[in-house]
């Protein structure tokens, strides 16, 4: 019996070398994404208002991608009481979103994915006095495919939930309102982005 679990052993540590032994070649994907969101570019231009949200994004292994996603939103409130006009600029919400994809297709990049994400977010709307800052969780799924097979267009919908404690002072009851609050968010993006130039490495192991 001995005899027999040292053979067997022996068997198992000549299959591990020999399979660590050989040369094993790691190829590091070659193309990463920046996409700009459409609808945020739009509503900026006709609100005269600045609004862009960007997408990074890479392969991690076979099917699955990260995204790093930057939202920043900076607008001015403009209120009118007869003939009178009182603006509030510098109201701003920016948005921190990194996710994790995975494609449901044979192809990375293409096809359709869903995701999940952490989220922060910083909101700071001046003309209601409220200073906030906000934790959550998100899902994703959308469908994205290449025009000319190097432009990527993707179109997703996501959800995700905030948490987190707001400061704020009532202008006119000088009141403080501040507290806890927890919201959902339900929003939709089409984007449209390009190739970002990289290299591509190859390490080996012996």
């Amino acid at each position: 019996m001995k005899s027999l679990r040292l053979r067997l052993f022996l068997l198992l540590f000549s299959m591990s070398s020999t399979l660590f032994s050989q040369e094993t070649e790691f190829e590091f994907p070659k193309k990463k994404y920046l996409k700009i969101s459409i609808y945020p570019l739009v509503w900026a231009v006709a609100k005269n208002n600045l609004w862009i949200t960007t997408h990074y994004e890479g392969q991690i292994i076979k099917k699955f991608s990260y995204n790093i996603v930057f939202d920043y939103y900076n607008w001015t409130y403009r209120q009118y009481t007869g003939s009178t006009a009182s603006t509030v600029r510098n109201n701003q919400i920016f948005y921190f979103r990194p996710q994790i994809r995975y494609y449901l297709s044979n192809k990375i990049y293409r096809g359709y994915y869903i995701g999940l994400f952490p989220l922060y977010s910083y909101q700071e709307i001046r003309y209601e006095g409220k200073y906030a800052n906000y934790l959550g969780l998100g899902i994703i799924t959308g469908y994205q495919f290449f025009i000319k097979e190097k432009y990527p267009i993707e179109i997703n919908v996501w959800f995700a939930t905030h948490y987190g404690k707001y400061n704020q002072i009532n202008s006119t009851t000088g009141f403080d309102e501040s507290g806890w609050e927890r919201y959902g968010q339900l929003s939709f993006e089409l984007n449209l982005g390009f190739p970002l130039k990289s290299r591509s490495s190859t390490t080996n192991s012996k």
